[in-house]
């Protein structure tokens, strides 16, 4: 029964074999997405809370954020392009899941010719019949890689130091919030309109 199920769901074994490599390619992007996303989101925090604090005006801003957002795309295509596997490199993985003896990798590399017709119908009508030993979801699961939470950790610990760094060097000792309200209202005052 189970075997009925893998031959209706998936078709051929290079069917198979192609939607397991789309599965791993979307596995690949997601690990480069959520790597890359922290010291992103991070800078662009930190620009944002410069231009609350009137340090940098709308235009510089605008482009700043249009650069970050840039580098962040090309640093996560950079990333996930050499990581996307061949489909060889993954009818090599159902062989190996399925214990199927290179069934799977003949299927996917082997041209099709008059001369090797007959040994291609065989391979295939025996791999189809191991398609049942892997599901792809079981055998193949996701799961969030640790450089994530390293990303993570870090840009948080960035954010922290700049909210640490930007509260201590523009509060005075002994100085308290009203008073600094005050001088702050003082100071706009002074300024033209």
């Amino acid at each position: 029964m189970q075997g009925r199920v893998g031959k209706q769901q998936y078709g051929s074994p290079q069917d198979f074999v192609h939607r397991l490599v789309r599965h791993l390619r979307h596995q690949v992007v997601w690990d480069s997405l959520l790597t890359f996303s922290p010291p992103i989101l991070a800078m662009l925090y930190l620009l944002a809370v410069l231009y609350w604090e009137s340090w940098i005006p709308a235009l510089p801003l605008i482009l700043l954020v249009s650069a970050v957002i840039a580098f962040g795309l090309l640093t996560i295509i950079f990333r996930f392009r050499p990581r996307l596997p061949s489909v060889p490199a993954v009818a090599r993985l159902v062989d190996d899941k399925a214990e199927a003896k290179d069934r799977f990798i003949t299927l996917a590399t082997v041209e099709s010719s008059p001369a090797s017709e007959a040994m291609l119908a065989r391979v295939q009508r025996e791999a189809m019949g191991m398609m049942h030993r892997v599901e792809i979801r079981r055998d193949f699961p996701y799961y969030v890689k640790r450089p994530f939470y390293w990303s993570t950790i870090g840009s948080l610990a960035v954010i922290l130091l700049f909210h640490l760094l930007l509260n201590s060097t523009f509060t005075k000792p002994g100085v308290s919030p009203l008073e600094r309200i005050r001088d702050l209202a003082e100071q706009m005052a002074q300024r033209p309109p």
